[in-house]
């Protein structure tokens, strides 16, 4: 409280010239540079020609440029010089809102010299509301002290939208104070203010630069912005005391704030640099680091006597020479995060600090060197807890999923360049702890030592190879005594590690030891390796080396369970399948009939059909699947002397049941739509050939009690038939035909809720049918027939891997013996009927039925 409490008494001291009366300046009307706000016209002459004679010296004049009525004000000069205070800005009693205030020099080699302390103002309500004011500087020298202001309300109004841009060439001389938006007195909100720094800047005096301050309000959504870089130049600070701020509150609370560091900023030692401060709490707030140097304190969230909570330190690269901190918390420091992904830092990092509980924070690092310790929590009091805090080391190539707490939405990849000399610890605690880990991803890690850690876990996956080393123990820095067991370490097996040189390897080193404290226990050679849901095997743990390598040998496939993830994707080839058969056969005598083959229809007219059906089908895969649904086509089709040809929609819809001999139970739904072209050429001798075209989109979903799936994958295919059609008798007739399949469903790639990612393989299906269909005319308007057909099926693998395994592969190969049965009706001038049975036996198995109608126009 101290701290912030100095600045503000300190806002408007003049280094060596006496102290700025600020009254005195209001009340003489400036703060408004030739153009006041209603209310201040009276003062309007006197300020604008106090302005001009003190920014007036050897025919050099301070130009300010404005036309009545409008909200901007520009500055403008060679060179000012005054020998005392001045204030421009734009000022009001009551609301302010809108204003800008330009000040710039003529470029970065001829700067606008401002010698006076100077007081910048985009907007000022002593009693209303400062809102949406700008302060807009460029290549300007100040050569005392500045303070400016993007908005700034006195006594209760709210600070809202103000900005303050720093661009070009600037040089800040003496003390400087910058706010993008600030109140003194009130305990209004100051929220969403922003300061924004580019350019070549250099800040020699003692700095403050807040996005938002307040002395009793809440701060939120405050930004500070450096964007300097090697192109426009360097930020640099080379005063011991500056002092960088999100949001700050003397007595109130600092929410979701921002200081945003890219490029090349440097800070001089003993800088300090905070998201968000608030006496009375500390939430949401984040330092974001991507370059520069920093010689000082970076902390996320700090309240030296409430809470700091869901705070964040993000860094990408530059170099950082003192303590990072995610939050630190005088009560409690909660679900606090630092990020890490390149760049280094001298300094310790720990992501949560508080006097009393410090739980659920984490620390993760995928990149980078610290030259110091590494905390997850850390609590200090004796009657405080420290709980379920985490170090998460992310190495060679895995890509790491953020929590909701530590950056919704987001991935992090790792790499094998971490380099920690100190040692890493999950927590300390004066008080209780529990559920502190240390997680340790893929390989090419390095640390000092470990310590303070209820479980150490190590994450095997698909993108290590069998031969590599997760974790190396340094020594690098003295680390306490630690003894690795069988209950605090845990061996997760989440994908199949890639083929080493020597592939007789399935072996993963988890520690190479060089450090003397770290010792194992008895027990370690008994700890169980957690394989997955969907894999079994087997992984056993040894020492081995001189004692110094802990190494795992794993022996794993995909189970049972992993086969039931993979009936869906058969399940679907069978319903695209069903689909084509249906389309072929009931849609294809509806679209016969609708062309002329019942009803005689004018020559050349394009006839819509429909025709739609239903089944229950089972077929075999090692285990069996049931699937429920029916199948419809509408389209059009036109005949035209021997040659029949159309177009049609095809949609096909069923729930599936699959059962595994072990017991597995799951279902779901599947849904297919898509286009067909078909046509049939007939000759008079009764030989016809037909073929057909057809694509759409599968969609389908997975259930069961383990875990579920949604999957989506393009379909395509064709079929090639011919037959010839024989008179028995002067009333019946027997076709007998042969016919080709094909079809194939992309392959695809999904997630499931069980934290396992399958890789579907596409399926192809090859199928051949020969059979004879037997018709016969009953009266003039009906028929009836009955057909028998023989298919076997040469495809039709399901192959997925789970995690890099290969899983077990249902298939749709094999015979089927088929019989359909069906009676036609021309049951008025227009409309023609087909009611039809069906029934498979052997690999395909079940009954189905349907109806098809052609409506002639």
């Amino acid at each position: 409280m101290t701290f912030l409490t100095k600045i503000r008494e300190r806002q408007f001291a003049k280094k060596g010239r006496g102290t700025y009366n600020l009254s005195r300046a209001v009340l003489a009307g400036v703060l408004a540079a030739g153009c006041l706000m209603p209310g201040f016209a009276e003062a309007a002459e006197f300020a604008e020609a106090a302005v001009l004679q003190k920014f007036s010296q050897n025919n050099k004049p301070f130009n300010v440029e404005h036309t009545p009525g409008e909200k901007t004000t520009t500055i403008t000069a060679v060179s000012g010089i005054a020998e005392d205070t001045i204030g421009i800005g734009w000022a009001s009693y009551n609301d302010v809102e809108g204003y800008t205030i330009n000040v710039k020099g003529v470029s970065s080699a001829n700067l606008l010299t401002i010698t006076p302390v100077i007081d910048i103002r985009g907007g000022y309500a002593s009693g209303g509301n400062a809102t949406s004011n700008t302060v807009d500087i460029s290549n300007v020298k100040f050569e005392d002290s500045a303070y400016i202001y993007g908005g700034r309300s006195q006594v209760s109004g709210d600070v809202t939208g103000n900005a303050v841009t720093i661009n070009g060439t600037i040089e800040f001389s003496g003390e400087t104070r910058i706010f993008g938006g600030q109140s003194d007195n009130s305990d209004a909100a100051i929220t969403n203010n922003t300061v924004t720094i580019n350019g070549t800047i250099e800040f020699s005096g003692e700095t403050r630069i807040f996005g938002g301050q307040s002395y009793k309000g809440e701060v939120k959504g405050n930004t500070v912005t450096f964007n300097s870089d090697t192109v426009d130049g360097i930020t640099t600070f080379t005063n011991k005391n500056s002092f960088i701020f999100g949001g700050a509150s003397d007595k109130g609370q600092a929410i979701n704030n921002t200081v945003e560091i890219n490029g090349n900023t440097t800070f001089n030692s003993d800088s300090q640099i905070y998201g968000g401060w608030g006496a009375a709490g500390a939430e949401g707030n984040s330092v974001i680091i991507s370059g520069g140097n920093i010689t000082g304190l970076v902390s996320g969230g700090y309240s030296p006597i409430g809470e700091a909570n869901y705070n964040k330190v993000s860094i990408s690269g530059g170099n950082i020479n003192d303590l990072v901190s995610g939050g630190y918390g005088n009560e409690a420091a909660n679900n606090n995060s630092v990020i890490i992904s390149d760049g280094t830092v001298l300094g310790s990092v720990r992501s949560g600090y508080g006097t009393q509980d410090a739980s659920s924070n984490s620390v993760i690092i995928s990149d980078g060197t610290i030259y110091n310790n590494v905390y997850g929590g850390w609590a200090t009091s004796s009657s405080g807890k420290a709980d379920y805090n985490k170090v998460i080391l992310v190495g060679k190539d895995v890509t790491y999923k953020f929590t909701d707490t530590q950056g919704t939405g987001h991935t992090l990849t790792g790499s094998d360049h971490i380099e920690i000399k100190g040692t890493v610890y999950g927590y300390i605690s004066d008080g209780t702890h529990s559920g502190n880990e240390i997680h340790v991803y893929g390989s090419g890690t390095n640390v000092g030592g470990i310590a303070g850690f209820d479980k150490l876990r190590f994450f095997i996956d698909d993108k290590m190879t069998f031969g590599e080393t997760m974790l190396t123990i340094t020594g690098d820095i003295f680390s306490p005594y630690v003894t690795i067991s069988k209950d605090n370490l845990a061996v997760k097996v989440t994908g199949k590690p890639k083929a080493s040189d020597d592939s007789t390897n399935n072996t993963i080193t988890l520690i190479h030891n060089e450090s003397a404290n770290i010792k194992y226990s008895n027990d370690i050679t008994s700890v169980p390796v957690e394989i997955g849901a969907t894999l079994s095997g087997d992984g056993s743990v040894a020492l081995s080396g001189d004692q110094k390598d802990l190494v795992v040998t794993l022996n794993v496939e995909v189970n049972e369970n992993g086969k039931s993830l993979v009936e869906t994707r058969a399940a679907a080839a069978f319903v695209v399948n069903n689909m084509s058969d249906f389309m072929l056969g009931q849609g294809m005598e509806q679209a016969k009939a609708a062309a002329g083959g019942v009803t005689p229809i004018d020559a050349g007219t394009m006839a819509p059909f429909a025709a739609v059906g239903g089944s229950n089908m089972r077929y075999t895969t090692g285990s069996y699947v049931d699937v429920n649904g029916w199948n419809g086509a509408v389209g059009f089709a036109k005949q035209a002397d021997k040659l029949l040809f159309g177009v049609a929609v095809e949609h096909g819809r069923g729930n599936y049941d699959s059962y595994l001999d072990n017991g597995v139970h799951a279902s779901g739904d599947i849904k297919s739509t898509g286009g067909v072209i078909f046509g049939e050429y007939k000759l008079d001798n009764g030989v016809h050939y037909d073929a057909a075209l057809r694509a759409g989109r599968v969609k389908s979903d997975y259930s069961s009690t383990a875990t579920s799936y949604d999957e989506s994958s393009t379909y395509y295919g064709f079929s090639l038939g011919g037959g010839k059609e024989l008179a028995v008798s002067d009333k019946a007739t027997l076709d007998v035909y042969g016919r080709y399949y094909f079809s194939h469903t992309n392959g695809s790639d999904v997630s499931i809720a069980s934290d396992e990612e399958i890789d579907f393989d596409a399926v192809n299906s090859h199928r051949l049918r020969i059979g004879g269909r037997y018709t016969t005319t009953l009266t003039e308007k009906s028929k009836a027939y009955a057909g028998l057909a023989w298919q076997y099926e040469f495809g039709g693998d399901a192959k997925a891997a789970i995690n890099g395994y290969s899983a077990p592969t249902p298939s749709l190969q094999g015979h089927s013996a088929i019989v359909e049965a069906g009676y036609k009706l021309n049951a008025g001038k227009n409309l023609t009927l087909d009611f039809n049975l069906n029934g498979a036996m052997g690999k395909q198995r079940g009954i189905g039925g349907g109806i098809g109608a052609q409506w002639l126009f």
